[in-house]
Parts: C-alpha cells; structure tokens; sequence
C-alpha cells in the first residue's frame, strides 16, 4: 500500500517494505506517475521512493 506523505513541500510516494530501496526520478516535463509501472512491479521486493520535483506537476 502506497504512503504519500510532504517532505520539505514536496509530495513523496513510498511504496513496499523491502530491505533496499530504489529511488525514482522522474525528467522533464513528468511528474511521479511516470512511475506506476515500475512501482507497482519492484514493491514487491523492493521500497520505492518517488518524488513530484519542485516545479512540476500541479501546484
């Protein structure tokens, strides 16, 4: 189950409880939804962290 919390005002995705995490970055001009795939996909093994960067996507 995913957990979107604020850090520093910007909304941060953690999903998965695995013992490594794998950070996403999205590039220009996504946002953190570029992701779904992979997230959905690496949770099951993995803790995955992505991030809406400063700028992009709604304010």
């Amino acid at each position: 189950m995913a957990r979107e919390q604020l850090i520093a005002g910007v909304p941060v995705v953690i999903e998965g409880d695995g013992p490594d995490t794998i950070l996403m970055l999205h590039g220009w001009p996504d946002t953190h939804r570029l992701w779904d795939r992979q997230v959905a996909f690496f949770s099951k093994r993995y803790r995955c962290v992505a991030m809406t960067l400063p700028g992009f996507g709604e304010p």
